[in-house]
């Protein structure tokens, strides 16, 4: 994979690796590692006994590491750009889930649960904020009101990320 990643190549190399999760799910997890510097935890999530599957999981979390450290925000979340509002909401509380899970992976390690406990108030209130909006009733009609919620929330959600980033990754 080169380039921007995207919903639908991430989808053909998932299917075509017989991976386990989906693509906003896969994203959501490497962005979480990448995210809080818990990259050298990536082995023990995905599981990675194939050859081909590790190389791209590396690929994807380095194309995530170079997005988050683009000045100009290049970090986007991956949902399906042409999906319904009901899809694009399934898609990004599988983002949700697989950010949080990995917070929560990484909150049991024991040599890197301690910087965790030491985020700052509007790191810890921007997960207080994913939580709720995993919560979010995935059964959005077709309407621009929708559309715009959903933008909306995955902005907050794209910022956060950055925003960890820089904040976990400053002292390096």
């Amino acid at each position: 994979m080169s380039g921007q990643f995207d919903y639908p190549k991430l989808k053909s190399e998932i299917e075509r690796l017989d991976c386990w999760y989906a693509p906003s799910e896969m994203q959501g997890m490497l962005s979480a590692f990448t995210a809080f510097g818990g990259e050298k935890y990536i082995k023990n999530i995905f599981i990675l006994d194939k050859t081909e599957e590790e190389k791209f999981v590396n690929e994807v979390q380095k194309e995530i590491s170079e997005q988050l450290q683009d000045i100009e925000f290049g970090y986007q979340l991956v949902l399906e750009e042409e999906a319904m509002p009901k899809e694009r909401a399934e898609q990004f509380v599988s983002w949700i889930y697989g950010f949080l899970n990995v917070l929560a992976f990484l909150q049991q390690e024991k040599e890197f649960s301690p910087q965790l406990k030491q985020l700052e108030d509007d790191i810890n209130e921007y997960i207080q904020d994913i939580k709720e909006f995993s919560k979010l009733d995935t059964n959005l009609e077709p309407s621009d009101a929708n559309l715009t919620m959903l933008l909306n929330l995955e902005e907050y959600c794209r910022m956060g990320v950055i925003m960890i980033y820089i904040r976990m990754h400053s002292a390096e």
